[in-house]
């Protein structure tokens, strides 16, 4: 699976979450951000248990790392073996856990042997201090040849998991599979891998993709690509047995927060990422019916204290295998950690990134201003790209014309709304939007999208009372209501030709915007007349206390009239 780089691409998931309102319709309040966010922690708590709080604490309660590390130095611990740390702050005793899986890790960091009817795969290597002892070394404790490793995969090109690979490479002849991103973040930095610098040349090394088996004899392990932790992170499922029943297991290859997530960009665009792979190596486990949740780190699958109870299993239930309920809520606590670091800093992009209003750019043309609207026609052109925008007002208007356009939010996923729209369409939006809009990606003969949109701005006025027995230009018969909200009340109604009816009074400024033209004579208080011809998509104001009466002497004019409030 392809996730997108710049920025991302692809889904629907602006800012403040925008609103096309096809009919009555309650407007939804601004964010409650704090709100949000403690959604989402609660939803991570529940998903945790007692069974993954090591997960919870590590990425939802401890601060996150802030990066990604750029540098090209020698590690410490190779530059100088005297700053190796010691040998019993992480070795841990090599174990059986299934008939077919092996845990070769240490007390944080884990490996794993899955052997097979033709060799070792070998899943993760730890750092290069270690892997030789509880690799290489614990395989033998445990009766197995290091001589049949095969394979070496690796979930991300993290010292503490890439580490041994150069070793076992060179010394086994094994194939190293990983990520494209991750062998080119290992030729990139060859001073940061000294020493643990596998090479995909004479096909020694194998770059995987989303989907792709890797087989060994009897056993096939499918690599799921997961970017997040970094972008080449894969993530696996696969098959092990229990005293001959079959099990199966899904890998989580990346889990920490190692990404630039400090800032709103690229941190959102980071956090939505991650979030879209843990879900898609959540349906993968949902569709191999995992029952067994395995991760490169200790404190994340509690694997050095699962191999403890190991020893007194007897008959009982293998502490490893947890359920296929658990094994999702494990992934569903990597989303939902993820989710409220990301609603944080859709927090501070609204007060710390200055954004341009959403209006003029190109395709926009004003067509009037005053101190309650400024009115723009608003085409989306086909191909043109348009900058991310912050609307700054609320908005209301009249689509007259659809068109397949694609909304990407500042996350970078992106939504294409393609579905066909009746016309007249009316439309509220809530200001502090932020995304951009454009007609990218669909087919040439498509239709350009055409609109008339009105910043509302922040100014209220109260209604003209009417006189007695004046009656008010709505509701009356044939309108329809299509949106009524704190700020606006927008109307869909016509005049049929040659009827008219009694003197009205508009008791709220007004909008109106024509979605099919004709002639309108207006007869007002002082019986003056004044006859106009409205052309398709022509917008006017009407000004609070406006009285007229209304007849079509041609054509049959049709409007949406938006009353401000």
């Amino acid at each position: 699976m392809k996730f997108p780089t710049q920025m991302v691409v692809a889904l629907l998931s602006i800012l403040l979450g925008s609103i096309a309102v096809k009919s009555q319709a309650q407007v939804p309040q601004a964010r409650d951000f704090a709100a949000e966010i403690e959604e989402a922690l609660r939803e991570a708590k529940a998903a945790a248990g007692t069974e993954f709080l090591g997960t919870l604490s590590r990425i939802c309660l401890l601060p996150t790392s802030g990066g990604e590390n750029t540098s090209d130095n020698v590690p410490a611990y190779i530059a100088d073996p005297s700053r190796e740390p010691p040998r019993e702050s992480w070795y841990a005793d090599p174990a059986q856990v299934f008939d077919n899986l092996y845990f070769v890790g240490g007390k944080v960091h884990s490996a794993w042997a899955l052997t097979t009817s033709e060799g070792i795969i070998i899943i993760d290597t730890l750092y290069p201090y270690n892997s030789r002892e509880a690799i290489i070394d614990g395989l033998a404790k445990l009766g197995l040849n290091p001589e049949d490793i095969r394979y070496v995969i690796i979930s991300h090109a993290h010292g503490d998991h890439i580490g041994g690979a150069q070793m076992l490479q060179e010394r086994f002849n094994a194939q190293v599979v990983m990520g494209e991103a991750d062998w080119e973040l290992v030729e990139k930095y060859p001073n940061r891998y000294t020493t643990m610098a596998p090479t995909r040349g004479n096909s020694r090394g194998i770059v995987a993709y989303d989907g792709m088996e890797i087989t060994l004899g009897d056993t096939t392990v499918t690599l799921w690509e997961t970017p997040g932790q970094r972008p080449g992170t894969l993530s696996y499922t696969f098959t092990v047995f229990d005293q001959g029943r079959p099990v199966n297991v899904a890998y989580s290859g990346g889990t920490a927060f190692n990404f630039v997530n400090d800032t709103p960009i690229p941190g959102i665009a980071n956090f939505q990422t991650y979030i879209q792979s843990q879900a898609h190596i959540a349906e993968q486990a949902a569709a191999v019916q995992a029952s067994v949740v395995l991760s490169n780190h200790s404190e994340f699958d509690n694997a050095v204290n699962r191999n403890r109870m190991l020893a007194g299993r007897g008959d009982g239930p293998h502490p490893y295998e947890v359920g296929e309920e658990l094994v999702q809520d494990y992934f569903q606590v990597m989303q939902s950690c993820a989710r409220a670091t990301q609603l944080r800093l859709e927090e501070r992009l609204l007060t710390e990134v200055e954004f341009p209003h959403a209006f003029p750019r190109e395709g926009v043309t004003q067509l009037f201003d005053n101190e309650r609207v400024t009115a723009w026609r608003v085409n989306w052109i086909k191909d043109v790209e348009q900058p991310y925008h912050k609307h700054r007002y609320d908005m209301a208007g009249v689509y007259l014309r659809w068109g397949p356009i694609r909304i990407t939010g500042i996350d970078g996923t992106y939504s294409p709304t393609s579905e066909v729209f009746a016309i007249p369409r009316p439309y509220f939006q809530l200001k502090d939007i932020l995304h951009k809009e454009e007609m990218i990606g669909f087919p040439a003969d498509a239709p350009e999208r055409l609109a008339i949109m009105f910043d509302l701005k922040d100014v209220s006025v109260s209604p003209v009372q009417p006189e007695p027995g004046m009656s008010l230009a709505f509701p009356r018969e044939g309108a329809e209501m299509a949106i009524d909200n704190h700020r606006v009340t927008e109307w869909v109604h016509g005049w049929n030709q040659g009827e008219s009816g009694p003197p009205h009074l508009h008791d709220k400024d007004s909008v109106q915007v024509f979605y099919e033209g004709g002639t309108i004579r207006f007869t007002d208080a002082a019986g003056n007349v004044e006859t106009r011809t409205f052309q398709n998509g022509e917008a006017r104001f009407i000004p609070a206390g406006t009285i007229d009466a209304e007849v079509a002497p041609s054509g049959t004019p049709r409007a949406v009239t938006i009353e401000l409030k």
